[in-house]
């Protein structure tokens, strides 16, 4: 098991603000009823709770589209 699994399974709250932070536009209960995306959202709210106020911060956003195309031109970016 891994650190971030210790305390259990993220509330609400926290699966919500991965959801933002994820950008993805749906709603979390439609989000939660995928299994590849509950799972995703879990993850991403325990690796939120592992950082320390201040410590990160995005710049630019990801565009994930992109991304899945293997379309890696920084011109565009």
């Amino acid at each position: 098991m891994t650190s971030h699994h210790r305390r259990g399974e993220p509330t609400r709250d926290e699966l919500h603000h991965a959801l933002r932070a994820s950008g993805c536009s749906i709603s979390l209960d439609d989000a939660l009823k995928s299994p590849a995306l509950a799972l995703a959202l879990k993850n991403t709210a325990a690796a939120l709770s592992d950082i320390k106020p201040g410590r990160l911060t995005i710049s630019t956003r990801i565009d994930f589209q992109r991304r899945a195309a293997n379309d890696d031109t920084e011109s565009d970016l």
